[in-house]
């Protein structure tokens, strides 16, 4: 119903007593954008310095794109991770920040 009304979304995901999947964290993310067409500022992140992170790596590409998102926050496990965000599916990203890639 508030799909093309929302058009920032801050998200902060508290799993210190039971961490998230890889998969599960990049699912959320993948369909927050799907979902939210009209978003432009995404801050994605997880409490935990131990958390889990974004990544594709492992998990079938899924295709996200986004042609109005212009800020995106998030933490990514990889630098392909960070390249698979940037590879033109989000068309107007203008800044792109607080990436901490994380050694496995």
């Amino acid at each position: 119903m508030y799909e093309k009304q929302i058009l920032s979304i801050i998200t902060e995901i508290d799993d210190k007593e039971a961490p998230l999947a890889e998969s599960a964290l990049t699912k959320i993310f993948s369909n927050i954008l799907l979902m939210f067409i009209n978003l432009s500022y995404l801050k994605f992140e997880t409490c935990s310095v131990y958390s889990p992170r974004i990544s594709y790596n492992g998990v079938a590409q899924q295709h996200i794109s986004s042609s109005n998102l212009l800020k995106l926050i998030i933490n990514v496990k990889t630098f392909n991770d960070c390249l698979h965000l940037l590879d033109g599916c989000l068309e107007n990203l203008k800044k792109f920040s607080s990436v901490e890639l994380v050694k496995s």
